[in-house]
């Protein structure tokens, strides 16, 4: 069974790649519709809406295979030291913020949520979902600070701020602390 769950973050994997390759060629499609002329663009909507179409299912499919391999420990101790040993900035900027999704899911809600609540649940799906979208995720990094301030560690609030804004929040929180050690428990 191992190796199925090892097989399916390799699947995982490959699907970020694909995002880092699908999400900059849909912005390019789009910048490349505001500067040309209207014939142009109709020949190019269809192309925009399967790279919408495809971003979507590669998210949406990426989050299901990481929700369910990470509840196997070595696999979450292998992305963790990976984290904590690469640089993720380019992963962040070649998929616009998604990959801050999955290390929010790394850090949170793989520990939040039983493996049954977000693999066959669809409300905790829902609400997962909904917080693996970048800007509206923000409720769940603020409480996150809020219960780091109340466990009594040092965290300046301009560098959280920052953080955010460059887009390495979720690295920082992964390589600094345990999610355990938080106790986030059910507020």
């Amino acid at each position: 069974m191992k190796e199925l769950y090892y097989s399916l973050f390799e699947l995982y994997k490959c699907l970020v790649v694909g995002l880092m390759i699908l999400l900059p060629a849909y912005v390019c499609v789009i910048i490349y519709q505001m500067i040309c002329d209207d014939v142009i663009y109709l020949h190019y909507n269809k192309i925009e809406n399967i790279l919408m179409i495809s971003n979507i299912a590669i998210i949406a499919a990426s989050h299901y295979i990481l929700y369910f391999t990470l509840f196997e420990s070595d696999i979450e101790e292998e992305y963790i030291n990976w984290v904590k040993k690469h640089n993720t900035m380019p992963y962040v900027i070649m998929t616009l913020g998604i990959y801050n999704t999955y290390l929010l899911d790394l850090f949170y809600k793989i520990k939040y949520y039983s493996r049954n609540e977000l693999v066959y649940q669809n409300d905790a799906l829902i609400g997962t979902l909904l917080a693996s979208i970048p800007i509206i995720n923000i409720y769940i990094y603020i409480r996150i600070v809020r219960k780091i301030k109340e466990k009594g560690y040092d965290v300046e609030t301009g560098q959280i701020i920052r953080l955010y804004l460059i887009g390495q929040l979720a690295t920082y929180l992964v390589r600094n602390y345990k999610y355990t050690e938080l106790d986030m428990g059910d507020e």
